[in-house]
């Protein structure tokens, strides 16, 4: 493995004052596209380079623009080929990312930096995370570019959330994901704690308790609280980071944060109502590294969440101390997303603290991308997590299922027939997404990653180094639906595995894993799972789980839709228990102990169950008649539970109903 422990060395390596820019002319001719809805505040001739494969490759050599649009305000870089036209970078200009001088560069005509680029959109039906160097003739067109790009960043931290379309270049599916419009509505706040939680006398003594409890700890009052849920997903597991729609809903079984503001300090102070979770103090800095060395802690999700919140306020924003108390609902461990609870809540609880609002989605997407709680899990605690849990958590709504689609970011009411409820339940074996993820969370994406590169490869697509997620494939060759899907992934992979030697093999990819992943967004984290001792990779069984599990999302979700009988019970029971099928059999991510669970509950009278989450340990939702809740919950008491205590049952399963997503509740002193 040398290749790949050349390839993964930071690409700061490289001698960027080898490159020199061409002499080309700047445009004259109309560009076709939405650009007509757009004014050029600037424009330059400039060169062009992306990370690829280890090392900067060339990717045009033309003009670049930023654009404001005309209505939203929002501004995005365009880069066209001189000769052809052709788009070869499309973006929003990110708040977050300001250009960097390259190391070792001293001419100050050259910058490098990152964006959420669309304009292979048309290939991967999403935008891809890039890393460009961009060059000037002189050093003055680069200090003009600079002072613009600037103002754009500045400009974009309102404009994004007003963007009302048109924006986006060329590509359809770059037009549709990039100037799509933010329907999710702000996050809701009140006064008043019936409109967040209802009518209930539990919430009001668990925030009279957190109250004295944060004064005793702090000295003072709080000043607001913030609540984000946990999740349960019906069905559409381990495919919302293969872009794949899921089926979750929330959860009344919630993380609270109580918080005040301190003028005196810049720290912030976390407790926990739980003595199982020491108190902490995290460095106000959001660009302070996570201090993971003795392990993950749960100070750790805080964390993510207070760097999310500001990677979305910006440097102008000025860190304030904080003190917080969090009172945890949501089972660790438990595979209903207690981790996502944590980062959202802390981003929200960050963002109210400095005085700045997201709207739902853009708080979901503060959750699932570079700056926010996703990156978090991903890089600083080490999982390579999808979306779908942040998505819910921020967009939840009391009473419905949500269908939750990515790029763009989306949800969309499912209604679950009224005949049937729900029941969660805990196999009591921790499934803690940090713990062993070479072996377990992470290698499944990396097989994921590895099976979608292989079908493309064989299936001749060119450009199929930058197809990353399945649903990308799936638009790539041109398939109806995921069930299509299906049949590519049974022509082009063998069953059983796969070693690395056989992956590199001319038969197979023909070179490197390290040269095959090298447009992977995670590579630290594939890296580790590549170079394990012996590693062996099931591509066929991952990916075929994939396929049909995305079609199962569908299916249930159409079933839904129409008129709801014992026959649509049924249909939908069986869909749970197809999905369970596949969990345990192609996704490898059950275990003996959920597997018994599952049995518990069906011969019970569930409809049909599943486990929930990530696997290996964790919980099952299962789905029985309603009114029948509490006739299966008893058979898990007298079966799986039988030699647990009264406390570890009453923790361990309950029925549960869809509720509401991510809120604040400000306590009104006046009141």
């Amino acid at each position: 493995m040398a290749a790949a422990s050349t390839f993964f060395e930071d690409e700061s390596a490289v001698d960027v004052t080898q490159f020199r820019l061409p002499e080309v002319e700047l445009l004259e001719k109309a560009l076709p596209s939405n650009e007509e809805n757009e004014d050029a505040v600037f424009e330059r001739i400039c060169k062009l380079f992306r990370f690829r494969e280890g090392e900067w490759k060339e990717r045009a050599k033309g003009n670049v623009r930023i654009m404001k649009h005309k209505v939203s305000g929002a501004m995005r870089v365009i880069i066209r080929e001189a000769a052809s036209l052709y788009v070869r970078a499309n973006h929003f200009v990110d708040p977050s990312s300001p250009l960097t001088v390259p190391d070792g560069d001293s001419t100050g005509k050259r910058f490098r930096f990152g964006a959420a680029d669309f304009s292979d959109a048309a290939l991967t039906g999403s935008h891809t995370m890039e890393q460009f160097l961009i060059f000037f003739r002189t050093a003055e067109d680069a200090a003009e570019f600079k002072e613009a790009h600037d103002a754009a960043r500045e400009v974009n931290k309102t404009a994004l959330g007003k963007a009302t379309g048109g924006a986006a270049a060329a590509p359809a599916a770059a037009a549709a994901s990039a100037a799509a419009v933010d329907e999710s509505g702000s996050v809701p706040e009140s006064t008043d704690l019936s409109e967040l939680w209802g009518d209930s006398d539990e919430e009001v003594k668990r925030l009279d308790a957190m109250t004295a409890a944060f004064t005793a700890r702090f000295g003072a009052e709080p000043e607001f609280f913030v609540r984000a849920p946990g999740r349960v997903n019906v069905i559409g597991e381990h495919i919302d980071y293969h872009n794949f729609s899921v089926l979750p809903f929330a959860l009344r079984q919630d993380i609270v944060f109580a918080v005040a503001t301190d003028v005196s300090t810049s720290g912030v102070e976390v407790s926990n109502t739980s003595d199982a979770f020491a108190d902490a103090t995290l460095p106000a800095d959001p660009n302070a590294a996570v201090d993971s060395a003795d392990g993950v802690k749960w100070q750790h999700y805080f964390q993510a969440g207070y760097k999310a919140a500001f990677g979305k306020m910006g440097d102008a924003t000025a860190p304030r101390g904080m003190r917080v108390l969090v009172d945890g609902r949501v089972p660790p461990g438990g595979g209903v997303s207690s981790s996502s609870a944590m980062s959202v809540g802390s981003c929200l609880a960050t963002l109210k603290a400095h005085g700045h609002t997201l709207s739902r989605a853009q708080l979901a997407e503060a959750a699932q991308k570079a700056e926010a709680a996703q990156k978090a899990e991903a890089e600083a605690v080490g999982t390579m997590s999808g979306g779908m849990d942040q998505a819910i958590c921020a967009m939840g709504v009391a009473g419905q299922a949500m269908r939750v689609n990515f790029s763009p970011l989306t949800v969309a009411a499912v209604n679950i027939p009224s005949s049937v409820s729900f029941v969660v339940a805990n196999c009591l074996e921790s499934s803690e997404k940090a713990v062993g993820p070479e072996q377990r969370y992470n290698k499944r994406v990396t097989e994921g990653l590895l099976a979608t590169k292989l079908i493309a490869k064989k299936a001749g697509l060119d450009q199929w180094k930058s197809i990353n997620d399945m649903r990308a494939l799936m638009r790539a060759l041109a398939l109806a639906g995921p069930g299509d899907l299906a049949g590519s992934v049974e022509a082009n992979l063998k069953e059983g595995p796969y070693t690395v030697a056989e992956l590199e093999d001319a038969a197979e990819f023909g070179e490197p894993l390290a040269a095959v992943l090298a447009e992977c967004a995670q590579l630290k984290l594939a890296k580790a799972v590549v170079a394990a001792e012996g590693a062996t990779f099931e591509l066929r069984k991952r990916a075929r789980h994939v396929a049909t599990e995305a079609q199962r999302v569908l299916d249930f979700a159409a079933a839904c839709a129409g008129e709801h009988t014992a026959d649509t019970v049924a249909e939908l029971g069986a869909l749970m228990d197809e999905s369970h099928s596949s969990c345990r059999d192609d996704y490898e991510c059950s275990s003996d102990a959920l597997d018994r669970l599952v049995g518990v509950a069906k011969a019970a009278g569930a409809k049909g169950a599943r486990l929930t989450g990530a696997g290996w340990g964790g919980c099952i939702v299962a789905m029985v008649d309603a009114g029948k809740e509490a006739d299966v919950i008893a058979a898990m008491d007298a079966d799986f539970y039988a030699d647990k205590s009264e406390e570890v049952r009453s923790q361990a399963r309950f029925a549960s109903a869809p509720a509401s997503g991510a809120a604040v509740y400000v306590v009104d002193n006046d009141l």
